[in-house]
């Protein structure tokens, strides 16, 4: 009886400790889910607040440089962008022009996620997989940048046929650096509207995408956004 007893007793204790070492593994697991679940929704969060700043929080600097969200640095750096286009800077045209394009990137930033949903991650050789929907404010794919372009030079050219003698004044007195400050300053919050009415009429627009989390130097971050196949 006494030999039953400690059989017993042995088997036990062999159960309780395959149970505590299979829930210590499925504790790493869930606790590694949670955080790759924290970095996808962390990135997504921040681009539905147009966060630049939050977003290198939960994506590695190699996709923002030059990876899948390497164009919403772009949209984070709008007005430098179009400024350096056209070759000129901040200091250089009026305080309306820069403030139109400054909106017009906020509203870009801010309205490029609508809304999202992240599925259950899944784990695959280290990586975690995190499915997610998303929802954009706008369709970048169906803006036509030609229409769009035709749009800007029309507009440009009927400012300076209807301020033509103003325009030629300031070539002779000032050179061409200052006659293309002038027409920039007077053309950007029109070619801003602009821009801003072609992206509200493109609809919305839903995708799947699939989330790479990796584990580097012990804080998991996203280092591939694809679209679902």
């Amino acid at each position: 009886m006494k030999k039953r007893t400690v059989n017993r007793f042995c088997i036990m204790v062999l159960i309780v400790t395959m149970l505590a070492m299979s829930l210590a593994g499925c504790g790493g697991s869930n606790t590694e889910q949670s955080a790759a679940v924290e970095a996808a929704e962390g990135v997504l969060a921040a681009l539905q607040e147009g966060d630049m700043d939050a977003i290198t929080e939960y994506a590695s600097e190699d996709i923002l440089m030059n990876g899948d969200l390497s164009g919403l640095r772009g949209m984070a750096e709008f007005t430098e962008d179009m400024l350096g286009s056209l070759g000129v800077g901040r200091e250089t045209i009026s305080d309306e022009a820069v403030s139109s394009i400054d909106k017009l990137g906020e509203a870009l930033m801010s309205g490029f996620v609508k809304s999202y949903t992240i599925d259950e991650a899944k784990e695959n050789n280290g990586v975690w997989e995190v499915p997610c929907t998303v929802t954009f404010g706008y369709d970048v794919d169906s803006l036509d940048e030609s229409e769009m372009s035709t749009k800007v030079s029309e507009l440009v050219q009927k400012y300076s046929e209807e301020n033509i003698d103003e325009l030629v004044k300031v070539l002779q007195d000032e050179g061409e650096d200052a006659l293309l400050q002038k027409i920039v300053s007077a053309c950007m919050p029109s070619i801003c509207q602009m821009i801003s009415e072609f992206v509200a009429a493109s609809g919305e627009k839903t995708a799947s995408f699939i989330m790479k989390v990796e584990n580097l130097d012990g804080k998991w971050m996203v280092t591939e956004a694809k679209a679902a196949e």
